[in-house]
């Protein structure tokens, strides 16, 4: 990435604060926060009084601010993140107010006492339905003066805690979006490219870094994201942004965001992986809903699975929104007059009594800190989705797409990573490719893979996919498109899947017509053609499956007959892949994770029920393990299965269960 007007020549004009950087200031590991030399997992809140909603630090009111943070140190947070509202720093361009700045510094010193972090959010995109922005100037917030605008005001503000460890990380915005889109990209000139929107936004990003970095070196930072990026066009490339913050941060809200529709098997997940982008992923608001539209009881059963998912997908630290309710009386002021969803966010209720979403929210803290961090790694993914170069700029296009493929391959028990298709890793064993438009030089690189061992699963949506390597690399003659309702039959043992069985999807939908030339066919459609093919050349294999899958499974219906077939299909190729899970379940609806202890101390396995009913299942162990705790220390039963252990469990609906596994 090349970015453009670049900061040569950009003044500041302002005092520097350079120190030397102490333990005492949060930093990070590659993995985890670090704080006085150990790793710490912020367990947090974002902060609004319930008195106002708006910019408090313009209507500090001490005594109430302090109860809350005396209540929010009880309940054991350590952190809280807070608006730094451009209005209330600096009203006029280049005036800062003292007032807004001593009530702050006395906001940050009270939390200090109470050995509270805090996370300052410059540039507002949207706070609780509010936009912050006292000017504008041409040709917008992202380039040319209103962003040396902006440098000098995040700078101004940073130098003046520069040397407070209180602070835990500077956020650069939250949600910059909903403040500003970026224009779409003019059309190509003749005389060259002009910047596209991930130039400038990543610029946007890259300045501002810099602008706190030159007067604070201490501190990290990030930037506040809510999934915008990976559901549309808005200029901001994950892995291009990466390159500049410290750690990368995301939400957690359902989809419709206010709706009912709350069973999304592996959307935490699919954030989590996504925001990554080689950086500690840090949720840094959420989850989220408001009880105006769901049941506080149904929310908590939500919080749970969404939090514990997150942390089993490498998550680092989470801060819901938020600490509590509006009070009554500012339902009817601007903005939540015009916001009816948002007075009813709070993990408390106006009045700080603790809400059912709290309590849960406070067991998985207890779940965390009980946790050996130092001494624990999530257990890495062999496995990776693949998605085009060009994503973000038909994310609008293809985000659920993305989405359908990774919740399949959470039903199938798959430990599985998003990788951009110019970042494929070299520590994967199993690639997926999807009917994404990828570019020929990476269908080029796959064949590589195979070639040198790696195994790669098809699993064909789109026709436009297809390219001049394709037949060669599965092994098949491509003879066009079919409609039909499909019905395949298995012709050999594959996996659990015995000669004979079928997988039945519903629906009428086109499927690729292809005649095996080099490949094996392990199933048929009812027709002749095949649904399932193995091309086996160098070391490695390629697997193609003829039809969309992923469009016809509804994991939030797991037990249908169907989708237990199509995911035993899956595992089989997983497992084939060298890629089967250490904890394993026989159940789709269960996700499970293992963490690692890197002194062969204890393991601990995480298990977590999507259903909204009771779930019996299996729960294989592969592992030289002798004894399996659970949360309580009580031994669970084990069943030896061939080399390994089997344990039969009950997991509550939405339940979740933490064991401590020995050697």
């Amino acid at each position: 990435m090349i970015l453009y007007n670049l900061f040569s020549g950009v003044e500041l004009n302002m005092a520097k604060s350079i120190s030397t950087r102490s333990a005492d200031f949060v930093c990070t590991d590659g993995d985890y926060f670090m704080r006085n030399g150990k790793r710490f997992f912020p367990i947090g809140i974002n902060y609004l009084p319930s008195y106002l909603c708006g910019n408090h630090f313009e209507d500090y009111r001490t005594e109430h601010v302090n109860a809350d943070l005396d209540h929010i140190a009880q309940l054991g947070l350590n952190c809280v993140r807070v608006a730094v509202f451009w209005k209330g720093f600096e009203p006029k361009e280049g005036q800062f107010s003292n007032n807004f700045l001593d009530a702050f510094k006395t906001f940050v010193a009270e939390c200090r006492k109470r050995n509270i972090l805090v996370i300052p959010v410059f540039l507002i995109g949207t706070w609780t339905g509010m936009h912050d922005a006292p000017y504008w100037k041409e040709p917008g917030m992202y380039e040319g003066q209103m962003l040396e605008l902006e440098a000098k005001h995040v700078a101004e503000f940073a130098r003046h805690f520069a040397d407070d460890p209180t602070i835990m990380c500077w956020d650069l915005s939250d949600e910059p979006w909903y403040l500003e889109e970026i224009p779409p990209s003019p059309k190509r000139k003749a005389d060259g490219q002009p910047p596209s929107r991930r130039d400038i936004a990543t610029n946007w990003v890259a300045h501002l870094c810099e602008a706190i970095r030159e007067v604070d070196p201490n501190h990290l930072i990030t930037l506040g994201c809510d999934p915008e990026p990976v559901r549309k066009d808005t200029g901001f490339a994950l892995e291009e942004i990466a390159e500049h913050l410290d750690v990368m941060s995301y939400c957690i809200y359902p989809k419709p965001s206010y709706g009912v529709e709350l069973d999304l098997i592996g959307y935490g997940a699919l954030q989590t992986r996504f925001f990554a982008a080689g950086k500690p992923p840090f949720l840094h608001e959420g989850p989220g809903v408001s009880s105006s539209a769901v049941s506080e009881q149904v929310i908590a059963e939500r919080f749970r699975i969404w939090m514990y998912s997150a942390f089993a997908n490498g998550n680092t630290g989470i801060l819901p929104w938020c600490y509590t309710d509006y009070e009554e009386k500012q339902h009817y002021t601007w903005p939540l007059n015009d916001k009816p969803q948002e007075p009813n966010f709070g993990i408390c209720f106006a009045d700080r009594t603790l809400k059912p979403r709290g309590e849960e929210f406070l067991k998985f803290a207890e779940d965390v800190c009980r946790l050996p961090l130092d001494d624990l790694q999530l257990d890495a993914p062999k496995a990776a989705l693949i998605y085009p170069c060009d994503f973000y700029e038909r994310a609008g296009e293809l985000h659920n797409k993305l989405w359908r493929h990774f919740t399949v391959a959470k039903g199938a028990n798959l430990n599985i990573d998003l990788v951009r298709e110019d970042h494929l890793p070299e520590d994967i064993s199993l690639l997926i490719v999807s009917g994404f438009k990828l570019q020929l030089s990476t269908w080029d690189k796959l064949r590589s893979f195979v070639e040198s061992g790696g195994h790669l699963l098809m699993i064909m949506d789109e026709f436009f996919s297809l390219n001049p390597i394709f037949g060669k690399l599965f092994g098949v003659t491509i003879e066009g498109l079919r409609p039909g309702n499909v019905t395949a039959t298995l012709n050999k043992q594959f996996g659990d899947l015995r000669k004979g069985d079928t997988i039945s999807v519903a629906g009428s939908i086109e499927r690729l017509r292809v005649a095996a030339e080099s490949a094996r066919v392990l199933a048929d459609f009812a027709d002749g053609y095949p649904f399932l093919l193995e091309n086996s050349f160098g070391k490695g294999r390629a697997y193609l499956v003829t039809f969309p899958l992923p469009l016809h499974l509804d994991l939030g219906k797991p037990r249908c007959e169907n989708v237990l077939g199509s995911l035993k299909l899956l595992k089989a190729i997983r497992d084939k892949a060298n890629c089967t899970p250490p904890v394993d379940t026989d159940q789709p609806w269960i996700e499970s994770a293992l963490f690692q202890s890197r002194s062969d101390a204890e393991d601990r396995a995480l298990l977590i029920n999507w259903d909204r009913s009771e779930v019996k299942a299996n729960v294989t162990i592969r592992g030289e393990y002798s004894i399996v705790l659970d949360r309580d220390d009580s031994p669970l039963t084990l069943t030896p299965a061939d080399d390994n252990i089997r344990i039969p469990i009950h997991l509550p609906p939405n339940g979740v269960q933490f064991w401590r596994l020995r050697r």
